[in-house]
């Protein structure tokens, strides 16, 4: 499945970072970049970021977080 795939990507490239928290923030600002793009409201862009981040084993995000990150992309 796609998602299996993306989740080793992420971590591979994620051991290979070295400010892991920048790595994060920069996933999740493009991730709602991606879903802004193929026109998701911010509620189905919170659900496709959590679903990552919890496959991921990451803390998941606010509405806030999607919002702040939308109206610094537009």
């Amino acid at each position: 499945m796609q998602i299996e795939k993306l989740i080793e990507t992420l971590k591979a490239e994620e051991a290979k970072s070295p400010n892991k928290k920048k790595f994060l923030r920069e996933f999740k600002r493009l991730a709602i970049q991606h879903c802004v793009e193929i026109g998701c409201k911010n509620p189905e862009t919170l659900y496709i970021l959590n679903y990552i981040l919890k496959q991921w084993g990451k803390e998941t995000v606010t509405i806030g977080c999607v919002r702040h990150h939308v109206k610094n992309i537009k």
